[in-house]
């Protein structure tokens, strides 16, 4: 539901990862080399970028491991708010389409 709006809605083309996918994914430190999109959106399952439960979490995205992911060299990590992305409603992917604005449009 959360990638929806990415694939269906938007017609932007799903990595192979995702692509018979209708959800987000929670990453295991196992699927980071694995990772091949060109853009990678992250927003933590719980609370903020700043709660505790989330410090381990934060804390792999300086691993050389996460480092070493083609979108993470390319700059295209971006760190959104989890409250309008873990949504389906149209008000929140009203949200999703102001920050992927935000993002790809320059």
């Amino acid at each position: 539901m959360y990638t929806g709006i990415l694939y269906k809605e938007l017609g932007m083309k799903a990595p192979e990862e995702v692509k018979n996918q209708d959800t987000h994914v929670v990453l295991s430190e196992e699927a980071i080399p694995t990772l091949s999109a060109d853009h990678i959106i992250l927003f933590p399952s719980n609370g903020g970028w700043t709660s505790e439960e989330n410090k381990k979490a934060i804390e792999m995205l300086s691993t050389p491991l996460w480092q070493s992911v083609a979108a993470v060299k390319n700059g295209r990590v971006y760190k959104v708010d989890r409250t309008h992305w873990q949504s389906g409603s149209v008000i929140a992917n009203m949200m999703k389409a102001d920050d992927l604005v935000k993002m790809f449009v320059k």
